[in-house]
């Protein structure tokens, strides 16, 4: 069969190492040389914007590898395992219905997955399995998340920094201390430059994700990480947005 591979991160910093995209690529390379089966594209869904458990609002990726099974392109959706699709059951159980309305099979490269993601009405137990593994997947990254927030709370009573970026610093600005002892922010000035650039790009009509390949292709550092990717632009804007709004009102 030809299959489309879809890969998903859920952060920028696993998309930006490049890490867990990499891999996913590589187990499922791997699965289709095995099976004999022919990987003809691989979607991966980049940059942080799309969680676990969201659903298709910011999957760009997953809309292009539906295309491609719609147009005859490949006959199979192919992931590395079934919560890379989502962790969300909801989610889930509607991906899967949009992908075998598409005329499309899944398949995962855990052989312990496959025989649940057959598309079979007439065997309510697959599904059944199916949502038990999901709703497994689901509570784990809940408990992986309320592990996270009592430990950042437990690092705030001890008035450790809990992340994020330095409270003195954001893109295109630092807060210095001045000789009156005001605090203001001031411009830096290659970032504001930068900033510049992404304006006039919005103002042409360029999406962000093209904005951001035109700042990769420039070589300009991004905020964190090696690359820009398209959420990080959306942020200088609404920043832009925000700054002109407030002088709106200020006049």
């Amino acid at each position: 069969m030809r299959f489309v591979g879809y890969c998903r991160v859920s952060t920028n910093g696993q998309a930006m190492k490049g890490v867990s995209v990499a891999e996913q690529e590589s187990d499922m390379r791997v699965w289709c040389e095995t099976h004999g089966h022919e990987l003809v594209q691989v979607c991966p869904e980049e940059g942080g914007v799309c969680g676990g458990a969201e659903g298709l609002a910011d999957r760009f990726a997953f809309i292009e590898a539906l295309n491609l099974i719609k147009a005859g392109e490949a006959e199979g959706f192919l992931v590395r395992d079934l919560d890379r699709l989502s962790r969300d059951v909801v989610v889930q159980e509607q991906l899967l219905r949009d992908i075998w309305a598409a005329g499309g099979e899944v398949m995962s490269t855990r052989d312990s997955e496959c025989e649940h993601l057959v598309n079979d009405p007439a065997d309510p137990t697959r599904k059944l399995l199916r949502v038990v593994m999901g709703a497994v997947a689901e509570w784990e990254r809940e408990k992986i998340r309320l592990r996270l927030q009592a430990g950042r709370r437990a690092k705030a009573r001890k008035g450790q920094f809990v992340g994020g970026k330095p409270l003195h610093r954001r893109y295109g600005a630092e807060l210095v201390r001045e000789q009156d002892g005001k605090h203001v922010w001031r411009p830096v000035a290659d970032e504001q430059d930068v900033i510049t650039r992404i304006v006039a790009g919005r103002a042409d009509g360029l999406s962000s994700r093209a904005i951001a390949d035109d700042l990769n292709a420039a070589g300009i550092a991004p905020p964190a990480g090696e690359r820009w990717y398209h959420p990080a632009v959306q942020r200088v804007m609404q920043r832009v947005a925000r700054t002109e709004l407030a002088a709106g009102v200020a006049a």
